[in-house]
């Protein structure tokens, strides 16, 4: 499993969770939000302001990781204030995660290592604007699932 974060000013580095650990609110907390998360967000937006959002996974809806996040996020949508069923809608789900996967399957990998490897060249190879366009439309998303009264809507 892979985590990873972006603004429409950049990327975090590519997290990887080891085959068979099992990601909880403590996995979750320890390993991503402390250790992931708060550096990267911390060296990118310095004292500005940003907005952390994430989908509604049992480890992100956690009280004690959404307790966390209102004590170390400048802001953040809370798991009641996110749609419950809307895997798409986040810039990673709705762009980037495909446009990683495209690249890194284009060839087969002898080893985990050198699919890591692959996995972490190819999203640095991702354009910014790519990045800057999922996030930019990321709002219009959110007003096109509301319009279509939490139905589906299609991808642009």
């Amino acid at each position: 499993m892979v985590w990873a974060a972006v603004t429409a000013d950049g990327r975090s580095p590519i997290v990887f969770i080891e085959p068979g650990v099992k990601v909880n609110a403590q996995y979750y907390r320890e390993s991503i939000l402390e250790v992931a998360l708060k550096p990267w967000a911390d060296k990118n937006f310095g004292g500005r302001p940003w907005t952390f959002q994430q989908d509604s996974a049992p480890s992100h809806k956690a009280r004690v990781n959404q307790e966390w996040l209102k004590n170390n996020v400048p802001n953040f949508i809370t798991s009641t204030q996110w749609l419950s069923n809307s895997p798409d809608a986040n810039p990673m789900d709705y762009s980037l995660w495909a446009i990683l996967e495209s690249k890194v399957r284009t060839k087969r990998y002898t080893s985990l290592d050198a699919l890591k490897k692959a996995v972490v060249r190819e999203w640095a190879k991702i354009p910014a604007s790519h990045i800057r366009a999922a996030c930019d439309s990321f709002l219009d998303r959110l007003k096109a699932i509301v319009m279509a009264k939490g139905g589906h809507i299609e991808q642009k």
